[in-house]
């Protein structure tokens, strides 16, 4: 089932919990419904005492600022669909639009990316290794939930010797035909990732340059995982 994270919240969600956003990346809103109505809830009253009270104070000038309100919004509007039809037609157009307004704008954008980055490093690193993949030639694409989802799915800890994990390892390597598909993502200690680096095909073992397993009880050992997940015989 596929999954979104709320930006409110922090919580995975199915994608079914989030409201439409034509205008967004994925069509989706940033924030859950449960997250949006329980805002809308809390400051509902607030919101309707703000405006009884402009309208008590001038009723003229508040029904002036709805109105201006519904103009721009609805202006908005058309324009999003109107620019939305130009650039599907010509996708070039926008490249090169938003290359314009990056040297027009350069230090407010450097200081909004900036900005962003302490933010959410995560999101920054991740858009960071999607981009040397592709840059790369590597098929597919994975979002930072799923690497996230890839992790607990490993019980954060290294595939390879068990160790809490550090890195996001591609199991085949980039450079040696490995695509950037969630299947190809495994969480891996800082060591164990230095040491097998680009290494294809792994040791059937992984006791050619790299640490035995030294897993918890309750964690089958690395070699045994590799062959079970990849439906290879290693031997044991």
């Amino acid at each position: 089932m596929d999954t979104k994270v709320c930006c409110h919240c922090g919580d995975a969600k199915p994608v079914s919990e989030f409201g439409k956003k034509r205008s967004a990346k994925d069509g989706l809103q940033s924030w859950c419904k449960a997250c949006k109505h329980g805002n809308y809830v809390e400051n509902a009253d607030r919101w309707n005492d703000r405006q009884k009270q402009r309208l008590a104070e001038d009723p003229e000038k508040e029904r002036a600022r709805q109105r201006e309100v519904s103009r721009r919004w609805y202006a908005k509007a058309a324009n999003r669909q109107k620019h939305g039809r130009f650039y599907r037609k010509d996708p070039e157009a926008k490249k090169a639009y938003a290359r314009a307004y990056y040297q027009e704008h350069r230090e407010e954008c450097g200081a909004r990316q900036r900005a962003y980055a302490e933010r959410k490093p995560e999101v920054i690193r991740q858009c960071s290794r999607r981009r040397k993949a592709r840059a790369r030639g590597a098929t597919g694409s994975t979002s930072l939930t799923q690497v996230q989802q890839r992790f607990a799915l490993w019980g954060n800890r290294c595939w390879m010797c068990g160790a809490d994990a550090q890195h996001d390892d591609h199991v085949k390597p980039v450079g040696k035909g490995g695509a950037d598909w969630p299947c190809n993502h495994r969480p891996a200690c800082q060591h164990c990732n230095n040491v097998k680096k680009d290494t294809w095909p792994l040791p059937s073992l992984l006791g050619i340059g790299f640490p035995r397993p030294k897993l918890p009880p309750d964690l089958p050992s690395a070699a045994v995982r590799f062959g079970v997940e990849l439906g290879e015989e290693v031997a044991a």
